[in-house]
């Protein structure tokens, strides 16, 4: 395992690498860097996985980025008590302004349950990457709740075995829009990953590294005392595989419709395309944007119709087990 310091955009990171146990050409990066906050550090953390270290300390360093802009205290008390303006995906014209509790990330309400999450949220130095990175986010996170709470059934499309009593299964909703979702399992666990990207196979692709990552911060022994923005999911999947690993496995096997060969998995959709074809009529969709500045932009893209896990979570928590995805 190697530690690199680094200022990334003026800010001080840093990036713990190594490479994954089975697969020994993929490098994960786990990386973090902290602000103090009228007295209180504020960790921020960012995570990637690939075969280009340059390239995964950026993006993780980018995603430690992302969660600190979107920091209320980034922002002026005009501007949180005013809130945000969010402007039409299609039209560009303001569809008015949302409270900044809805925007910003590490946002409670009076209980202390938490109200946003990060989804939506995208940085880059494109604009319009950007926007379409955040789209395909919100998308990913729908497709899942689709899948997982609202019996949209899943097809398996390939299964690749990596190592002795290792093996990845892919599965898709349909073959019209490129969301993958990957689970490899070892030792009779599970570790999900999913993606929605421009085609099927880059989808496989980013999905198959998620769920190799997230299987490293299980065990490999990385000297933090958490792992970052996947604490909270890593808690509640230690409870799941301590109690209810045999209940996944089944719900997953409930989910699965059938198994669908000879997929094309190197058609390129664009996103309006994606979603067209994942949402029955044209969705609401409001861009808020957080930050541009120093050629960097930062953006939540909000879909009015799209599902998320928070939500789901919670409405169907008394009708079936709680989904397994990070």
């Amino acid at each position: 395992m190697k530690r690199v310091e680094l200022i990334f955009y003026g800010v001080p990171i840093v990036s713990f690498i190594y490479n994954h146990p089975s697969i020994s050409n993929l490098i994960i990066v786990d990386s973090t860097a902290a602000i103090t906050i009228d007295k209180k550090t504020e960790a921020f953390h960012g995570h990637s996985e690939g075969y280009d270290e340059e390239k995964c300390i950026k993006i993780s360093s980018f995603e430690i980025l992302e969660r600190m802009l979107s920091h209320e205290c980034f922002f002026s008390p005009e501007r949180l008590s005013k809130g945000f303006e969010g402007r039409c995906y299609y039209s560009g014209l303001s569809v008015g302004f949302t409270p900044a509790s809805n925007i910003l990330i590490r946002q409670f309400d009076k209980d202390g349950k938490r109200i946003t999450s990060a989804n939506g949220l995208a940085i880059h130095e494109d604009r319009d990457c950007a926007i379409v990175n955040a789209l395909f986010e919100v998308i990913e996170r729908h497709l899942l709740c689709e899948a997982w709470y609202y019996e949209k059934g899943l097809y398996l499309i390939d299964t690749e075995y990596i190592a002795h009593n290792q093996v990845i299964n892919y599965y898709i909703i349909n073959e019209s829009i490129p969301f993958v979702i990957a689970c490899f399992i070892c030792d009779e666990r599970v570790y999900f990953g999913s993606s929605v990207r421009s085609s099927i196979n880059e989808a496989m692709e980013k999905s198959k590294a998620e769920s190799l990552h997230l299987y490293c911060n299980f065990c490999v022994n990385i000297p933090r005392a958490d792992h970052g923005n996947n604490n909270e999911s890593l808690l509640k999947l230690n409870r799941i595989f301590d109690f209810e690993s045999s209940k996944i496995l089944l719900e997953l096997d409930k989910k699965i419709r059938g198994t669908k060969n000879n997929v094309d998995r190197h058609i390129d959709f664009n996103a309006n395309t994606i979603l067209e074809n994942t949402f029955s009529s044209k969705p609401n969709i409001s861009i808020y944007d957080l930050f541009d500045n120093e050629g960097l932009y930062l953006c939540r893209v909000r879909i009015a119709e799209a599902e998320d896990k928070l939500s789901c979570r919670r409405k169907f928590s008394r009708f079936t087990i709680e989904d397994p995805f990070c």
